[in-house]
């Protein structure tokens, strides 16, 4: 599915005084900061007396982030931010929250922040299982363990289908590899069946950077664009990738997470279950990354389009090792 280009338009004085307007509609006379402009959102701070806001804006195939945050606020009020208004069209405008976990920790590889924000996801991935239907009403994509290997073939024939200059194109090498690796695969997506978890909310790039910090609270969540549904311990991918080089902090934030589902599967089961639910997990990121593509200019398309086959060749790679759990 092609949607027209988003850029252009939010680009221009006129969508600048649209959204202008919308939001002093919200919060009164406001002084506005355009502080992003991607592809995939636009995002404005808006100053009003004494208070700030944040605007943004979703590509069409992202647009649910409004109705999901307002959503999650409705079910776990104290682990999401309440927007003050959400429009049709996505736009939806969130209060400040304050210092986020990474303006608080000790550096990139800060083991106590990593466990506290993974650890605390894990929970609240527990706590939305039950509501899994609901997500997906507001419009959260399902990708169900069942259909990893039949979905991965099909996007992997879809991306090779496609001209050599298109930069979403799937090469011959990497193609072949995805192909060959089928048993692989179906053994990877058998173990993480075989867990028995629910589908739930991957955050889908989960990071010290999207959490805010309150005296005394839980964190509070946000930048949920790239949410999925999907089976839980793939929430782990990004995590583990941002502290490639920190092998017993990654078996620390690993630990964390399976703290809050070792009574819903054997904690040892987890441990071995991973590096398969990793492999799942890369076709999570695909999706993101495909889904923000269809409104892309070929501009964009140049400088992001490579992220496509990136993601959905690294099923076909050997995941991360856990070195250590403690």
């Amino acid at each position: 599915m092609e949607v027209a280009p988003t850029t252009p338009y939010w680009g221009t004085d006129e969508y600048a005084a649209e959204l202008h307007a919308w939001v002093e509609d919200q919060v009164g006379p406001a002084r506005m900061t355009r502080v992003k402009l991607r592809p995939w959102s636009t995002v404005w701070r808006a100053e009003a007396g004494d208070r700030v806001y944040w605007a943004k804006q979703n590509c069409p195939t992202q647009a649910f982030e409004g109705a999901l945050t307002r959503l999650l606020h409705e079910l776990v009020p104290d682990r999401v931010l309440e927007p003050l208004a959400v429009r049709e069209d996505g736009t939806f405008l969130l209060p400040d929250g304050g210092p986020v976990l990474r303006d608080l920790d000790r550096g990139p590889g800060d083991r106590e922040a990593w466990q506290q924000v993974v650890g605390e996801w894990a929970g609240l991935q527990r706590d939305l299982a039950p509501r899994a239907d609901e997500l997906a009403a507001v419009g959260v994509t399902r990708v169900p363990p069942e259909r990893f290997v039949a979905d991965t073939l099909a996007r992997a024939d879809e991306l090779h289908a496609l001209h050599p200059s298109d930069p979403r194109h799937l090469d011959t090498p990497r193609w072949t590899s995805l192909r060959s690796a089928e048993p692989v695969l179906a053994e990877a997506a058998a173990a993480v069946v075989d867990l028995g978890l629910p589908m739930t909310l991957n955050h889908n790039d989960l990071h010290d950077g999207n959490s805010f910090v309150a005296a005394g609270a839980p964190l509070r969540f946000f930048d949920l664009a790239d949410a999925v549904l999907a089976e839980p311990m793939g929430v782990l991918l990004v995590p583990l990738g941002q502290l490639a080089d920190q092998p017993r902090t990654r078996g620390a934030v690993v630990r964390a997470w399976v703290e809050a589902w070792r009574e819903v599967a054997d904690e040892s089961r987890l441990w071995r279950a991973l590096p398969h639910a990793l492999r799942l997990a890369a076709l999570a990121r695909h999706e993101a990354w495909w889904r923000v593509m269809t409104s892309m200019t070929s501009d964009e398309l140049a400088e992001w389009g490579m992220a496509a086959p990136y993601w959905l060749a690294r099923v076909a790679e050997p995941p991360p090792e856990v070195l250590a759990r403690l």
